[in-house]
């Protein structure tokens, strides 16, 4: 008579968000297993350290909010009625800081104020994050005469057509949609 051995083995660990997200943004693992009476169990890592573990319970599933930023990876373990074990690890996940006004610390251009009609005139953005996104509106005595629609650009290079008083207003968002503007000093076109 020959006797088989039936170990626990895992088929998938799935995750519902791609990387990288948000601080706070709850992230879903479910772990498809087979087995007799499997148990789960799960270890959090940020930055390469053990920083939780949720001991062995009969769901599959982790539900996990990062409050912190930094690089994460899920270590899930299924056990069987045995106790035999076996663990997959997730890809790195990558947590950023949301998007805050105070992140937008300035537009500048790199030519001065006043300037002639057709100058190019090159705006660059200094914002605190990752994985930004920005658009820019170019207003004429307070009425908005272009756009650039968003984009992963910081920078706006642009040639004012006629003589006037010109203001910049940039949005900035985030992954998780949090937007932000701010407004440049008056430009003044001779």
């Amino acid at each position: 008579m020959t006797v088989t051995a039936q170990f626990p083995w895992i088929n998938l660990l799935k995750v519902d968000k791609l990387s990288p997200v948000t601080i706070n943004t709850k992230i879903r693992f479910d772990l498809d297993a087979n087995g007799d009476k499997l148990q789960f169990a799960w270890y959090i890592f940020r930055n390469g350290k053990r920083i939780e573990y949720i001991p062995y319970q009969e769901a599959n599933v982790l539900e996990w909010e990062p409050n912190e930023p930094g690089s994460y990876y899920i270590k899930a373990f299924t056990r069987d009625k045995d106790g035999e074990q076996v663990s997959i690890k997730s890809a790195e996940y990558k947590v950023i800081d949301c998007l805050k006004f105070e992140d937008i610390e300035h537009i500048t251009p790199n030519l001065q104020s006043p300037q002639h009609v057709g100058a190019v005139i090159k705006w660059e953005a200094n914002v605190i994050g990752e994985e930004l996104k920005y658009a820019w509106y170019v207003y004429k005595d307070n009425k908005r005469v272009d756009y650039i629609s968003f984009s992963k650009s910081n920078q706006l290079e642009w040639s004012p057509p006629e003589k006037g008083t010109y203001t910049i207003k940039l949005f900035v968002k985030d992954l998780s949609g949090n937007k932000f503007s701010k407004w440049s000093n008056d430009y003044i076109i001779q």
